[in-house]
């Protein structure tokens, strides 16, 4: 997902909630950028955890094991 502040997802979260498609959002804020796959993205982020700032747990990047990364 690009980069949006905290802000626009939860303004993307209440156009959502009030009906609003995501191809509209994204032409109705063009001074933001917003693509609309990161649009897409965050609605449905909405639509499985009921929030737009709430993550699923173990999304992410991965971490790994110190000892991984030195080799004798």
């Amino acid at each position: 997902m690009g980069k949006v502040s905290l802000d626009d997802k939860m303004r993307i979260q209440t156009l959502r909630e009030q009906g609003l498609g995501y191809c509209v959002i994204a032409v109705k804020y063009t001074e933001k950028i917003w693509k609309l796959n990161t649009v897409k993205l965050i609605f449905k982020r909405v639509d499985e955890t009921g929030s737009a700032l709430t993550r699923k747990p173990g999304e992410g990047r991965l971490r790994r094991m110190a000892t991984e990364l030195i080799r004798p």
